[in-house]
């Protein structure tokens, strides 16, 4: 499985528990210090390896007293204590990606007498449960101030707690008698591996007391549109109030079985690395041998799935054919304007990607294992998505996609607005909810689509339409296209005194859920929420869809407290002081310089935005804005490596009836083109997607 923690980044931490040294009431004369030879070893594990992860011990002190070499494939580290260590102890493993994002786990030992102890999910929630603030990354600052404690009777007393929640999944997988801190085990998809590939912990810090944990049991066999059982709590919940609430038994969660016989195949887990070492093996095949066309100094070439001519290439796809493969539309190809599934193939500059930390998400109706993994290129560049595999007579994963003929994506989403014209910013709010995506495209002189009805996990129904000049299919109101698919289920102000709806305030063209959910609402949708998008193809206006597709989130949106505990990058003072002095004193819009590109930097050239420690850096910036005398809206996009921090937006047309770029520059701007809003956007390890959104706009209040 995947953990899915959300870090504050490992150094900020072990920087105050340091600071924190000798200021803990456990540092008592009388406290027992461990001799040099102390050793913790064991597997960190999400059921595949915590590979590359490095583990760090802390001791009752706050002190750092152990760091292990990097975790390797089997998932296994060994860590030597320094003399004068003082139990308890509070052990981190931790990962950082290529644009800073860092994956932690925890674990605890209460004494120096542990010889084994593992780093997994579970010992994460244990640590969790131990803590009083419900964030076990801050587990080691309050034992060495003396507010949590990690002692023998403790620790005991919170792994049988861990065990009467997990009960039905412990006994479906063979595993009830192990013990999460200590019991041996190895990354091979079997016996306690297979139970950590079997579930999805998410714990989110939502308060300085409390954070809210879910459990997913990623059960088999149901239809597309089944919703996974799932374990909701808050760290400071009682057991029995836990079981009571969630349905609990001994072998069922919430009313659904739990068997061994609908959980994930045994070994499933060595299959994904199998599978993703293939993938990367393709890739390694130079540019020349691995399509057809490709010679001399060429960097790229055109071509469709019979051009894909190595065979470790075609070997990764279901039946060895690269035209089997189907997702949400896209077939295997390059086009000329680098579109397809798998364009990378065909470009010299993605040889040598390595596809690494593979992970089981679900599995479909039909059979198919829907994986997450990482991607890597050669400039140090890392990305993570899933893909649709399905498993052969020889027991191969091979690749697939889901095989849907129409684009359609869901993700939580998370947004904080700035109004940055017009003196509007006591305004600024969080927003927290739902992207339905689905691409704006043409069949000619028309949209594709009609409209697109979209079921959502509560059974309340949506609506996203074409609209010139966008590149996705929005909501309307009142009858008319909005330039949004973002619903609203939750927003606050940033002023907590305010406590009135964002919804009053900005009421012209965004969608708001009505009623707005509260935060226990927000809290209680599961991760893994199931979508039904129905498509209607343009001159379809009936009652009956063309086609009918479901999605699953990987992840819940956060409540509107989780929401306000991030960090989110921010546009520089020169930037956003040189808008509200250059916004049209009516509308608060910002016009753009006919037949130019949109620039995001200072005038001189310098960085558009900044990124603190910790704090997810952007890999998109998309304006918004209206053209045709206000009449039409549009948006145009950029992404760029996570290390960028200023960029150049082109313009793009998005249907033949578009107008806003220029007909003189490729990639300018027409005159009169307005821009109403910017974001900073960025996506999480494990698909959640932010967005600093900077308004520049005259707000409307409700009637």
């Amino acid at each position: 499985m995947k953990y899915l923690i959300r870090s504050i980044g490992l150094a900020l931490a072990s920087a105050a528990l340091i600071l924190a040294g000798g200021c803990s009431s456990s540092d008592s004369i009388d406290a027992p210090a461990a001799p040099a030879a102390v050793t913790f070893s064991g597997t960190a594990a999400t059921g595949a390896a915590f590979v590359g992860a490095v583990i760090t011990v802390l001791d009752s002190r706050g002190v750092l007293v152990g760091t292990s070499q990097p975790v390797g494939a089997d998932g296994a580290y060994t860590v030597t204590l320094d003399a004068g260590a003082v139990a308890p102890f509070v052990i981190i493993a931790s990962r950082t990606s290529a644009d800073g994002q860092v994956e932690s786990m925890v674990s605890v030992a209460e004494s120096t007498s542990v010889t084994t102890l593992n780093v997994t999910p579970v010992t994460t929630l244990i640590a969790s449960l131990l803590s009083t603030s419900g964030d076990p990354l801050k587990l080691a600052s309050e034992v060495a101030a003396g507010t949590a404690q990690v002692t023998a009777a403790s620790v005991s007393a919170t792994v049988a707690e861990i065990k009467t929640i997990l009960a039905p999944v412990l006994a479906a997988t063979g595993t009830s008698d192990a013990n999460p801190l200590s019991t041996p085990f190895a990354t091979n998809g079997a016996g306690y591996d297979r139970l950590l590939d079997s579930i999805n912990i998410n714990i989110i810090p939502a308060s300085s007391t409390s954070a809210n944990i879910e459990i997913g049991i990623k059960t088999t066999g149901g239809s597309d549109t089944s919703q996974p059982p799932v374990i909701q709590f808050t760290s400071d919940a009682t057991l029995a109030s836990i079981t009571t609430t969630n349905n609990i038994t001994a072998g069922s969660v919430g009313g659904t079985t739990v068997t061994t016989a609908n959980l994930v195949e045994a070994g499933t887990s060595v299959l994904i690395t199998s599978f993703l070492q293939d993938l990367t093996n393709c890739y390694a095949v130079p540019f020349a041998s691995r399509v057809s066309g490709a010679s001399g100094t060429m960097t790229a070439v055109v071509g469709t799935a019979s051009a894909v001519i190595a065979p470790e290439c075609r070997n990764v796809f279901h039946n060895n054919d690269p035209a089997t493969f189907l997702s949400n539309g896209g077939v295997v190809q390059r086009t000329a304007n680098n579109t397809g599934a798998f364009a990378s193939l065909f470009r010299s500059g993605a040889t040598g990607v390595v596809f690494s930390q593979g992970s089981y998400e679900f599995t479909r109706g039909n059979g198919d294992l829907v994986i997450g993994y990482k991607s890597r290129d050669t400039s140090g560049g890392e990305t993570y998505d899933t893909l649709v595999v399905r498993k052969g007579s020889d027991s191969k994963l091979r690749l697939i996609g889901n095989q849907y003929n129409h684009p359609g994506s869901v993700s939580a989403y998370h947004q904080l607005r700035n109004f940055i014209t017009l003196n509007q910013s006591a305004n600024n709010y969080y927003s927290s909810g739902y992207t339905v995506h689905v691409d704006n495209l043409q069949n000619g002189p028309n949209p594709k689509y009609d409209r697109v009805e979209v079921t959502t996990p509560n059974g309340n129904t949506v609506t996203i339409y074409p609209s010139s000049g966008a590149s996705f299919l929005v909501f309307k109101k009142s009858g008319v296209p909005t330039s949004t698919n973002f619903i609203r289920l939750g927003a606050a102000f940033v002023d907590t005194s305010m406590t009135h709806s964002p919804s009053t305030v900005d009421s012209t063209s965004l969608f708001f859920a009505s009623p707005q959910r509260t935060e226990a609402e927000l809290a209680a949708i599961p991760a893994q929420g199931v979508w039904v998008y129905k498509y209607f193809l343009w001159g379809n206006t009936g009652a009956t869809p063309d086609a009918t597709q479901s999605y699953k989130t990987r992840n819940r949106a956060l409540t509107i407290g989780e929401l306000r505990l991030k960090g989110l990058a921010t546009l520089v003072p020169e930037i956003t002081a040189s808008i509200a002095a250059d916004a049209n004193t009516s509308t608060g819009v910002i016009g753009l310089d006919a037949n130019e590109p949109a620039y995001i930097q200072t005038d001189a050239g310098g960085n558009a935005w900044s990124v603190p420690v910790g704090v997810l850096p952007p890999t998109q910036v998309r304006i918004f804005g209206r053209y045709n005398s206000g009449a039409n809206s549009f948006d145009d996009a950029v992404n760029f490596p996570s290390t960028s921090r200023k960029t150049v937006v082109q313009c793009s047309t998005a249907s033949g009836g578009d107008t806003h770029c220029s007909t003189t520059v490729t990639g300018a701007y027409a005159a009169g083109v307005a821009v109403n809003g910017l974001h900073l956007w960025a996506r999480d390890i494990d698909g959640r997607e932010y967005a600093n959104f900077y308004a520049m706009y005259k707000l409307t209040p409700a009637p």
